[in-house]
């Protein structure tokens, strides 16, 4: 933040001396060639401070143009919401043998052994009022079953185990699919009610798992 600022501050007040014509007149030929570049270059700092907010904006407004669809794991814009911990995920071409990932390209998420390796997925669109399921779908390369764990917040989440959607699924070997019903995800929280209009984060987790392991995951969405 003080980087940027203090950027900004100085670039802004290069671009206005540059613009005195008084000042410039005062200056020899070699100084106004000075002022012209470092004013270019002034120019060019504040474009590039500019660029992580013009990608965020894009990436803001995919998403909000694909939904009902959350991720599908195949476009670089939904890294902006994607996140792991005590795992690692990418995008790549799903395994042949698994039909339900049609569009060829899935997230390959490989988890670690600690106490809860997690996928997670920060600022979906909020509001899920008009829908009545959340679903994705899961691959398995290993030859047994394996037990996982999903989380649902809203932005009013307190941190507590008790203020939130909790939900283990065990995801057998070959292609799955998880669906919960979001009648479910409202009444989750004790005391309250889910804010299905403000929903905020998805975890997808294993516990203490005690070697690593791989799954395949695609076509998060809402129906």
């Amino acid at each position: 933040g003080l980087v940027r600022d203090l950027v900004g501050g100085t670039s802004a007040l290069v671009l206005v001396s540059g613009l005195d014509a008084k000042l410039l007149r005062g200056l020899s030929a070699s100084a106004r060639r000075w002022s012209i570049i470092l004013q270019i270059g002034s120019v060019l700092l504040v474009l590039l401070f500019l660029i992580p907010l013009v990608l965020a904006f894009q990436a803001y407004r995919q998403r909000n143009l694909s939904f009902p669809s959350i991720c599908r794991f195949e476009d670089v814009w939904e890294t902006k919401f994607l996140s792991t911990k005590d795992a690692q995920a990418e995008f790549i071409s799903a395994p042949s043998a698994w039909t339900a990932s049609g569009d060829g390209s899935a997230g390959h998420v490989h988890f670690f052994p600690a106490n809860y390796p997690a996928l997670i997925l920060d600022e979906p669109v909020p509001d899920w009022r008009d829908f009545e399921f959340f679903v994705f779908e899961i691959y398995s390369e290993l030859g047994t079953e394996i037990d996982m764990a999903l989380r649902i917040d809203d932005r009013w989440h307190d941190q507590t185990y008790a203020d939130r959607f909790n939900h283990r699924f065990s995801v057998p070997p070959g292609s799955s699919q998880v669906r919960v019903a979001l009648a479910d995800v409202k009444v989750a929280p004790q005391g309250r009610e889910m804010d299905m209009a403000e929903i905020y984060t998805i975890v997808i987790f294993a516990k203490q798992p005690a070697s690593p392991f791989t799954l395949w995951f695609d076509n998060m969405r809402l129906e």
